[in-house]
Parts: structure tokens; sequence; C-alpha cells
């Protein structure tokens, strides 16, 4: 059977639709590519259907985008303008960096921490980077905020998120919620709240987190002198093996060993 042409518009009509569908968004360039070299070929209303469906195509590769990476760059450019546009520190969303929440969520993957709680919700733009991870290992996220204007914030970010069902939400105190913890309560705890009243909840943060598991704190060098004295605490434990990350504003790491 003879081999049609690769420029013939029987080939665009038979094969560049299958192609076309299959291909990945590089593939699609390298078509624009030949599409443009064969336009005196195969005729001009033939090569601008072509470009149409290429054209499609992208268009569609485009809309594919993750929405859970939609949305945490949306909170991340409404954490920078408002952030900004306030002086008061209730209202202002505090947000970790970017990489940070990379940083947490390989974490609790590379932990398998399946237990997370979260001290300091704010628009829950962190608690989204800790969920999508514990949610893949078959894990969740309790995260407590004090502050019910950041809670309902939050509650919407986690609805739109497709991560509700793996995220509790606590309106409470921390050193409250932590009082009521019974031992060896969570895998891994992040901190990102009220940094000076950290030397206060060190008992029961001790006490809560797992032996092997892992106590973070966030903002260990950019806000040094008020997390100093807690610092220095967990570091005078014998039960904590401890590091300095320098990773965003700074990841004071604590590993409670297995003693």
């Amino acid at each position: 059977m003879k081999e049609e042409p690769w420029n013939s518009k029987s080939y665009f009509t038979k094969h560049l639709l299958s192609d076309c569908m299959a291909s990945s968004v590089f593939d699609l360039k390298t078509w624009l590519l030949t599409l443009s070299k064969s336009k005196k070929k195969i005729g001009p209303l033939q090569w601008n259907r072509s470009v149409s469906l290429v054209a499609g195509k992208l268009n569609k590769a485009n809309s594919m985008v993750d929405p859970l990476e939609n949305l945490l760059s949306e909170l991340e450019q409404f954490g920078r303008d408002n952030d900004r546009a306030t002086a008061e520190r209730p209202r202002k969303m505090l947000n970790i960096t970017r990489d940070t929440g990379e940083f947490l969520a390989v974490l609790v993957r590379a932990m398998l921490a399946r237990r997370v709680l979260e001290i300091g919700t704010s628009n829950g733009y962190s608690t989204l980077w800790l969920a999508s991870a514990a949610r893949d290992i078959g894990g969740s996220v309790t995260t407590v905020e004090k502050s019910q204007y950041k809670i309902d914030l939050a509650a919407g970010n986690f609805a739109r998120s497709g991560l509700i069902s793996s995220i509790s939400q606590v309106h409470d105190d921390a050193d409250h919620l932590l009082e009521g913890l019974p031992d060896d309560a969570f895998d891994l705890i992040f901190l990102d709240s009220e940094r000076p009243e950290y030397s206060g909840w060190w008992l029961n943060l001790r006490r809560a987190v797992r032996p092997g598991g892992l106590l973070v704190v966030d903002n260990a060098t950019s806000h040094p002198a008020e997390v100093a004295p807690f610092i220095a605490r967990v570091k005078a434990d014998p039960e904590f093996v401890t590091s300095l990350v320098p990773v965003g504003n700074g990841e004071f790491l604590a590993v409670r060993t297995c003693r």
C-alpha cells in the first residue's frame, strides 16, 4: 500500500487530529514549526485548520494546570498585597515562603508524617502545603488558629483546594489545645505563631511529638531574638537533636530521639 506523503491534505486530516490530542506541549511546538514550513504545500485553508487544531490543544493543556497550584499562587499574591496594605499585625497573613512550603511537603512525605499539627493557620497557605503531602500518604493536618477572621479566610480557601477532607480546623488558643493532647499525638508539629509564647508551650510540645517525630519552627533566622529562648531550651533537652536549615525565613528542626 502506497504511503501518504507527509504534506498531503489527507495526511493532516487523518493523522494530525489524533497526533495532536496525544502529544505533549513540547511536541506541539514541533508541530507548529512543521506547519509553518508546510503552508505553501498544503494550501492556506488546510494550513489554517491545522494551526487551529494545534492552538486548541495548547489552550486545553494550559487549562489543565493543577487547580491547587493556581490557588497557592493566588494566596501568595494576596498575602503580599495584604501585608503591604495593612499595618495591623493581627490582619497580616505573614505567610511562609514558597520554598518553605515545598520543604515542609518534602518533610511530611519523607517521614510518612500522617499526623500533622500546625500551630498558626493564618489564611491556610502553609496548611495547604502540609495537607497536600499528608493526603498523598493517607494522613491529615490539624491546624489551630485563635483569630476568627483568619479562621474564616482559611475555611474558604480549604473549600476551594480539594483538600478539605484532609484538614481539621480548630478555633482555640494553642496553649489550651496543647494541654489537652495525649502523649505522642503527632508525627510532625509546625510552629508558626506567637513566637514569644513558644517557651511556655515547650513541655506540652515535647510530650505531643512522638519519639522519632519532628518539630519545625518558622522564622528562626528572620526573627532570631524572638525564638532564641525557645531554641536554647530545645537544644538543652537531651531527647532532641536539632538543626537550623536556611530555607525561607529559617527553619529550626528538632527530632525527638527514640530513647
